[in-house]
């Protein structure tokens, strides 16, 4: 009976004992397991620093290959490239030619102040500089007695500085004085004017140096002819008309000599197109007569119209000028009238 029991008890402590085993085993298994989604895990993210690897070794090689295009950029220009070793050396690049030498940079465009182009009286203009020329031609209506006579003139002016300019004019009067008589008288003057300008306006003041002359024997011994070849039945009052009218046409065409004179004038542009001119000159000659002359006058500014003119010319007007005068100290008490049209040019 005894035997029988402790049969039974080795048999339930061999069955304990083994049931014992399988858990530890069991437990064994299960810290396997732990161990091994450690290591999974640790595998994660060894993955993920080689990812991280990865993309550091992709962004080393995007700074290599910036470094090579810079690299490359600094060898088009001649200036210097990699030998390989981490530093520049200089290498003259083949496409250069060997003559070549490196230009300055272009500077920008300055702004310049626009050219003033101011129109002034006798075909002249306000440019500050450059050379000026006119012409101009119309008709001169000495008096009420005298009949009309051309004119021709022709003018020339220079500037020295931007506020000094000198030149010269000369003037032609010719024409049937009457209707047996004919006249040329002419005047050459030289002048310097000192202008004041502002951004369309321009004020001068000149003196005036002149010579004038005329064919006056000619004209006397047409006159004396004319007295002769009166008929008898004439009445003497008109004999006398004759005589008047002809001897004071005689007076305003007989300043032989020279002449002195001071003048001033201004001319000015409202408008891009067109501008204002006037003048106000006396002279006195040298054969104790005296003359003043008023001249107010309007111009057209060609450039506007012309591109030709506003890219090769300083200035271009065309200009037309109405003007009163009168003698002083010649018995001459009536106004002169005098109209010219004319064209002038700066370049």
């Amino acid at each position: 009976m005894k035997s029988v029991l402790f049969v039974i008890l080795f048999a339930l402590s061999a069955f304990a004992a083994e049931v014992a085993d399988s858990s530890v085993v069991l437990m064994d298994s299960s810290i396997v397991q732990s161990d091994s989604s450690v290591v999974q895990t640790d595998s994660t993210m060894v993955q993920s620093d080689s990812t991280v690897v990865q993309t550091d070794s992709m962004a080393v090689q995007t700074d290599s290959s910036i470094v090579q295009t810079d690299s490359s950029a600094i060898d088009s220009n001649g200036t210097s490239s990699d030998d390989g070793k981490g530093s520049y050396v200089n290498k003259p690049d083949s496409s250069i030619p060997e003559d070549y030498t490196l230009q300055p940079e272009a500077e920008l465009p300055v702004a310049r102040e626009p050219q003033k182009n101011i129109p002034l009286p006798r075909q002249t203009s306000y440019t500050a500089k450059g050379l000026s020329v006119g012409i101009a031609a119309g008709v001169y209506d000495p008096t009420v007695e005298c009949d009309c006579m051309g004119i021709w003139q022709a003018q020339i002016e220079y500037f020295y500085t931007d506020w000094i300019s000198g030149g010269g004019d000369v003037r032609f009067f010719g024409g049937d004085l009457d209707k047996s008589s004919m006249l040329m008288y002419q005047r050459y003057r030289l002048d310097v004017r000192f202008h004041k300008t502002w951004t369309n306006f321009d004020i001068y003041a000149e003196p005036v140096f002149g010579f004038e002359t005329t064919s006056i024997s000619e004209f006397r011994s047409q006159v004396k002819d004319d007295f002769e070849s009166i008929v008898d039945d004439d009445t003497s009052s008109s004999a006398d008309v004759s005589e008047k009218e002809l001897t004071e046409c005689e007076k305003m065409f007989s300043l032989d000599g020279f002449s002195v004179g001071v003048g001033g004038g201004f001319g000015w542009k409202p408008v891009r197109y067109f501008g204002l001119t006037g003048s106000a000159m006396f002279e006195y000659s040298f054969s104790k007569s005296a003359l003043l002359s008023i001249t107010p006058g309007l111009a057209i500014n060609l450039q506007e119209f012309w591109p030709w003119g506003k890219n090769n010319l300083r200035s271009i007007w065309i200009s037309g000028e109405f003007g009163v005068q009168r003698y002083f100290n010649r018995g001459v008490g009536d106004w002169s009238l005098h109209g010219v049209l004319g064209i002038q040019l700066t370049i």
